[in-house]
């Protein structure tokens, strides 16, 4: 069923149009247009509109946390969703960590790692032509340094964050960082590891680092974007 509904209204929830006991409500790239404070109010509006237990889904731009105090804030892989649950309120869940299978999380140990740009930059690639393969082209690549410590510090720090466990996944980078390994990649991890930390000042300091070594990746102007609007 289509109908319209003026978010600016408190016309919601009600019976009479349909806006009350709901399931899961969708409201992205529109509290972003909103003052403040009605945005407070449209968010209040919302959560009365929900059943308990129902979600609140907004865009990732739209997830200032100190709006949603009276949901449970949800943490997925790439996303922030907000739960309403009458019996708790201004908590935070990992679903990663608790393993709750909504959809099929990635099984980490059977992820073959696979380099980077970032990460492998050092490599030389040496494209010879032989006379004896008749133009044919043949790649040699030069074997890397040894790396091991450094890239599965990397990893590690990764499979961290993705847990929730940012702390330690900050102490690994750190740690990385002492080998002379400071790629853009990580530099970036670890500053949205500060980040969800709320270690704000940290985090743009290092975010700046990694757009300093990679001007040209639009992902971290993105995320600097959203450390400073936080």
């Amino acid at each position: 069923m289509f109908s319209y509904l003026n978010l600016a209204e408190d016309t919601y929830p009600s019976l009479m149009n349909n806006t009350n006991a709901m399931d899961i409500i969708f409201c992205r790239n529109v509290l972003m247009y909103f003052a403040p404070d009605r945005v407070k109010k449209v968010i209040q509006n919302l959560y009365r509109s929900l059943v308990d237990g129902g979600w609140l889904i907004v865009s990732p731009i739209e997830t200032l946390h100190v709006l949603y105090s009276q949901f449970v804030t949800v943490n997925f892989p790439d996303a922030i969703l907000y739960k309403k649950d009458s019996t708790k309120s201004q908590k935070v869940e990992d679903v990663i960590s608790k393993g709750i299978p909504f959809y099929p999380l990635r099984d980490k140990t059977k992820v073959a790692f696979q380099p980077t740009f970032d990460i492998v930059q050092e490599q030389q690639l040496q494209v010879t032509l032989s006379q004896e393969s008749r133009g044919y082209l043949h790649l040699e690549v030069e074997e890397p340094k040894t790396t091991e410590l450094p890239l599965d510090l990397y990893i590690e720090a990764l499979a961290l964050y993705e847990r929730g466990r940012y702390g330690e996944a900050t102490g690994k980078l750190i740690e990385l960082f002492s080998h002379n390994q400071e790629t853009p990649r990580a530099t970036a991890l670890l500053a949205r590891a500060y980040a969800n930390q709320g270690k704000l000042s940290k985090a743009r300091e290092w975010c700046e680092k990694a757009i300093v070594a990679d001007k040209l990746n639009p992902g971290f102007y993105y995320l600097c974007a959203t450390i400073l609007q936080e």
